[in-house]
């Protein structure tokens, strides 16, 4: 059970990463110094961890973050949206057959195991699958949780080489009324599609809906301040880092080189996705790497946000992934996973 003393640690230990990262000038640093801060620390053995109850709190102010970045522009977007999404049918189940045969044939994984570590984001359902697959449970959360670090920390850099230079700092207005109306609404609206729908990161999701609704529509043109949402992003990152907790030192120094591997494996799919909708469809090639790129809807939100990219066309590309992964690896594992060979029947009468 985390106590209040370890929450407060663990997050007073990644604002520090954070402030360290930001001296030093590294990408996103409020997400990525906590990540590596408390990796590091959670692999040593210091107890890092985030209390269960705040976990939503940080979804609904990702939900609300996101939200708050879609405009009239972003409608006038949306007409090139389904194109792009159809690609990304075709991304999803190239993207776990091509990570399959890479955890196959370099980490010599078993099928179900390389299957379930394959799986380009969507953590929560995965786990359920592995949970019945019969893949290592173990190897699969270490695997995909390195891959989710490790992608954070380096994505950033190579993005700020290939997006434009962020516009002009707006400064963000936000009247009582407005925050009370804004986040009153799009938390309600997340517990009320959490007990109704039953719907994955149903916290996230509801705010988004909501904070989108309203900015779109003009009733709410406020942004949340940068110190809430530098505030997430430590959150965020502390949650990412604290996975780690209690891995063996030497298995994760096995998987990290070949999450390394699967890293650049994924990016360079993504990458060529990306490129494909960036010359068909005119939409700036970093922000569809974001969109394709296989890591979790929250960061990668955050870093479009970071990087003045759309946030909401991002997130709309990770929302459709995690809704069609439930589809998509059971398809997969028919076509990929040999089933074992069933003996012949027995006819007892034609023996006769």
């Amino acid at each position: 059970m985390t106590t209040p003393i370890i929450a407060l640690r663990t997050l007073a230990l990644g604002a520090a990463g954070g402030w360290l990262f930001s001296i030093v000038g590294l990408p996103l640093p409020w997400l990525t110094g906590p990540i590596a801060v408390t990796a590091a620390l959670a692999i040593t053995g210091v107890s890092i961890d985030i209390p269960d109850w705040f976990r939503p709190v940080i979804f609904v102010m990702l939900g609300l973050t996101i939200g708050s970045q879609v405009d009239q522009q972003t409608a006038a977007d949306l007409a090139r949206w389904p194109l792009s999404l159809g690609l990304l049918v075709l991304y999803v189940p190239a993207a776990i057959a091509t990570m399959y045969a890479y955890f196959r044939l370099v980490a010599r994984a078993d099928p179900n195991t390389a299957l379930v570590s394959s799986s380009p984001g969507s953590l929560s359902y995965v786990l359920a699958y592995a949970a019945d697959s019969g893949a290592d449970m173990r190897k699969v959360v270490v695997t995909q949780s390195v891959r989710l670090g490790i992608l954070v920390l380096l994505l950033p850099m190579a993005l700020t080489q290939a997006a434009p230079p962020p516009g002009p700092a707006v400064v963000a207005f936000f009247t009582p009324f407005d925050q009370i109306w804004l986040v009153a609404a799009a938390a309600a609206s997340g517990a009320l599609a959490a007990w109704k729908l039953s719907i994955p990161a149903a916290s996230m999701l509801g705010a988004l809906a909501v904070s989108a609704t309203l900015h779109a529509s003009g009733l709410n043109t406020a942004q949340l301040p940068d110190t809430a949402i530098m505030a997430t992003q430590v959150a965020l990152g502390c949650m990412i880092g604290g996975r780690l907790q209690g891995a063996d030192r030497k298995e994760l120094a096995r998987v990290s080189v070949t999450g390394l591997g699967a890293v650049l494996v994924g990016i360079a799919l993504s990458a060529l996705f990306a490129l494909a909708v960036d010359r068909l469809l005119g939409i700036e090639f970093a922000q569809a790497l974001l969109a394709f790129a296989p890591g979790g809807i929250e960061a990668m939100a955050l870093m479009a946000i970071s990087l003045d990219l759309d946030p909401a066309y991002v997130g709309a590309h990770h929302i459709a992934r995690i809704l069609m992964m439930p589809l998509m690896i059971p398809l997969t594992a028919r076509w990929l996973i040999p089933r074992p060979d069933r003996p012949p029947p027995k006819h007892a009468d034609l023996d006769q």
